[in-house]
């Protein structure tokens, strides 16, 4: 298998997916062809990195859906 980006452990742009959406970016960009991930790019060019930039280099905007009080979710859609 192959080894996984260096910057995975503790990327902040999980925290902002439900785990089966987590895992999409984590097979396609940390553990596939990180190479193409932005996030990665900017950091190994010690660029800033948003918090909300996508490994396509797309920020991501938040949608706070009408929820009950014991939700405390956030929808994220780019």
């Amino acid at each position: 298998m192959k080894e996984p980006c260096q910057f995975y452990e503790g990327c902040p742009l999980f925290k902002f997916f439900e785990t089966s959406d987590r895992e999409v970016f984590i097979k396609i960009y940390c553990k596939g062809d990180f190479t193409d991930c932005e996030r990665r790019a900017r950091r190994m060019a010690g660029l800033d990195v948003p918090e909300r930039m996508l490994p396509s280099g797309n920020m991501l905007e938040a949608i706070v859906p009408q929820a009950s009080a014991n939700d405390d979710t956030v929808q994220m859609v780019f």
